[in-house]
């Protein structure tokens, strides 16, 4: 009889240890389940922006949401963070090393931290929002007006920091361009007629993969509005 009690009691202590790993697992798993997307795939959250949208600005917009949403974009900024970072470290090495125009490595320098900070910016608000977007949305309900005003402060902010980021680089257009293409080697006859090649080039292609980036996302753009408008034309 003894034995007998040992092993039913051994038994049970084996099927509470099975019942509360098995309560965790499904505790887990449903965490894991609110972490999801609430839409899906990202292109059934474009189909619903399409059925839900005013106009095709509205859509776009949202389209665009979505697409910047996804952790392909935040690869995708992950690995931008290499040129601002080349920016500062071509910019502090060349500084003296283009006197027929001096301006070109400190648009490098300049660009280069500013653009790292907006950047991580970038980088923080995607993070945030994918971890945090429904403490967020229990936030906005109980304290809706403090979550307003910090939102506007951070657009305003972000956007000061981008029409900045903007005006530079039309200044690093003319400053790169105006001078195509310069002597690479110091010239006895003209001591400052030259600019360094890796500093120049640099900033040459710099120039070069912002025009393609800003193309690409025009390109999209372009494409969400005639999906939408021939999506459009099939419903009516």
């Amino acid at each position: 009889m003894l034995i007998l009690s040992e092993l039913i009691a051994r038994n049970r202590y084996e099927w509470a240890q099975e019942d509360e790993k098995s309560l965790y697992h499904n505790e887990w798993s449903t965490d894991l389940s609110l972490d999801q997307p609430s839409y899906g795939s990202v292109f059934l959250q474009i189909q619903e922006a399409n059925s839900e949208a005013e106009g095709s600005c509205d859509f776009v917009r949202k389209s665009c949401e979505i697409i910047a949403s996804t952790i392909v974009v935040t690869i995708v900024l992950g690995s931008f963070i290499a040129l601002p970072v080349g920016m500062i470290s071509i910019g502090v090495k060349f500084l003296n090393e283009c006197p027929v125009q001096p301006k070109i490595p400190i648009y490098l320098l300049v660009g280069g931290c500013f653009g790292l900070l907006k950047l991580l910016s970038l980088l923080w608000r995607q993070v945030r929002s994918r971890r945090y977007e429904r403490l967020d949305e229990i936030m906005d309900e109980d304290d809706g007006n403090g979550d307003v005003i910090v939102s506007k402060s951070s657009r305003f902010s972000e956007a000061v920091l981008s029409l900045f980021l903007f005006i530079w680089f039309i200044f690093g257009n003319y400053w790169v361009l105006s001078i195509y293409k310069p002597h690479f080697d110091l010239l006895l006859h003209e001591p400052s007629n030259w600019c360094d090649r890796t500093v120049y080039m640099f900033a040459f292609i710099q120039i070069c993969i912002c025009y393609g980036t800003m193309g690409l996302i025009a390109f999209i753009i372009v494409i969400l509005g005639i999906c939408h408008r021939c999506c459009g034309a099939d419903k009516a």
